[in-house]
């Protein structure tokens, strides 16, 4: 059935969203908390969470 897989696809991609978000806000708290000032950027990630939002 067509309209199964195209539900299948999107809650995947709902996944894949959910689990991109949690690394990228993992990611802007390491690079703000224990390696702040050791040259790591945050910007892209932040941009691409409030895009994510």
């Amino acid at each position: 059935d067509c309209s199964m897989d195209t539900t299948e696809r999107k809650e995947d991609r709902l996944h894949f969203r959910d689990i991109g978000t949690q690394i990228l806000h993992k990611y802007v708290l390491a690079c703000e908390g224990p390696l702040q000032g050791q040259g790591w950027n945050t910007e892209n990630a932040k941009e691409i969470l409030s895009i994510l939002q």
